[in-house]
């Protein structure tokens, strides 16, 4: 058997994303396979180069043979190569942890009645969206989003719109509001289907626009009688902190493994970026000091000061004093998933009490996101 490698510029599932094609041949026959999607993300104040690791199979007269994880490595190797820092993926349970990767993002689910939804006082009519609409909607995203850890960047000149609503196959209806010269002042994306009341993403400021968004998706729900309102965002959403006045309830899942996981790939260069945003989303200003870092992927010091982070020169693993982690253990403090004190508590990281004081501000939680519509 042997490995083939494609540079694509439709990877699945949507077909429009640049990426490569990974396959394991037996007799020239593709037999297991996956793709690597183009992305670059938010993390914190930093953008990372990311591959997200999509379409994973094995035909079923090949599988129980470890084809799978032949790919996996071929692919992490590539990513390696090309120069990719980190990757993602949305995978099933119990598999994905052999090759590093650590859960890094939650499942979120905002919930409202109907009844509350319909006091919402928008007044703005939503339109039809247009393919015109895309950059100022790209413009709309990236602003409210500048600082949203695990969030796609757009960008307003190449950005192909929106391929799905909440699932893999879920066709998406689109809305916009205006202003009095039809410049879009909002969006929302919701499921053009009749099961559910569902938006997958909205964008847009002020009491008007939220507003006019819910009251629409009230309206729609009245349409489908359903009794509830559902929202796949955060619960530190702008569409979702609208909606306490009327009522809510939020639900947020971390899972034990499996869906959304996450590993560094190239630790140096990872953790150049990362010492590049340091701070940079902040409202208060970050204590200074540095801490040396070791895990079975790389070494390296990390500092703040004047402001500004910086990575200091590589080091031996496991150096002397130096705060340990997993690479994976990281990769989830870095994303916001877990705190720096939960991760000592847990024994996953041995550390001082003043490296513990720092990881802990320069990471802090965060309710980190991927909109359905930017998933692979």
């Amino acid at each position: 058997m042997e490995i083939k490698t494609t540079r694509v510029s439709d990877c699945p599932p949507d077909l429009v994303s640049p990426g490569w094609k990974i396959e394991l041949l037996d007799g020239g026959k593709s037999v297991s396979r996956l793709w690597i999607v183009d992305r670059t993300i938010r993390m914190g104040g930093s953008r990372i180069r990311l591959g997200g690791i999509a379409a994973v199979a094995t035909e079923e007269s090949h599988r129980g043979r470890g084809l799978a994880g032949q790919v996996m490595d071929a692919a992490l190797a590539l990513m390696e190569r090309e120069g990719y820092e980190a990757s993602i993926l949305h995978g099933i349970p119990d598999f994905y942890h052999r090759f590093a990767f650590a859960p890094c993002m939650p499942e979120y689910g905002i919930r409202i009645s109907t009844l509350n939804a319909e006091r919402a006082p928008g007044h703005l009519q939503l339109r039809s969206f247009q393919e015109s609409d895309l950059p100022a909607i790209a413009r709309i995203y990236n602003g409210e989003n500048a600082w949203r850890t695990g969030t796609a960047v757009r960008d307003a000149e190449t950005w192909k719109g929106f391929p799905r609503s909440v699932g893999w196959f879920t066709k998406p209806g689109i809305r916009v509001t205006v202003d009095g010269r039809d410049r879009v002042t909002g969006y929302v994306v919701f499921d053009d289907t009749p099961e559910k009341c569902r938006a997958a993403e909205a964008g847009g400021m002020g009491g008007e626009v939220l507003g006019s968004i819910l009251r629409f998706l009230a309206q729609r729900a009245v349409e489908l009688r359903k009794e509830e309102v559902h929202l796949a965002i955060p619960p530190d959403h702008p569409l979702a902190i609208y909606a306490r006045k009327f009522g809510c309830e939020a639900d947020i899942r971390y899972p034990r493994n499996g869906e959304f996981m996450g590993r560094i790939v190239r630790f140096l260069p990872f953790m150049e970026r990362m010492a590049e945003g340091l701070g940079r989303e902040s409202e208060h200003p970050l204590p200074e000091g540095e801490v040396a870092l070791s895990t079975e992927s790389g070494a390296c010091i990390l500092r703040y000061r004047d402001g500004q982070g910086s990575l200091g020169e590589p080091l031996s693993q496991g150096v002397e004093g130096s705060a340990r982690f997993g690479q994976g253990t990281f990769f989830q403090m870095a994303m916001g998933y877990r705190a720096a004190r939960d991760l000592l508590a847990s024994g996953e990281l041995q550390a001082t009490s003043s490296q513990l004081d720092l990881l802990g501000a320069w990471f802090p939680l965060r309710n980190a996101t991927l909109y359905w519509p930017d998933r692979f």
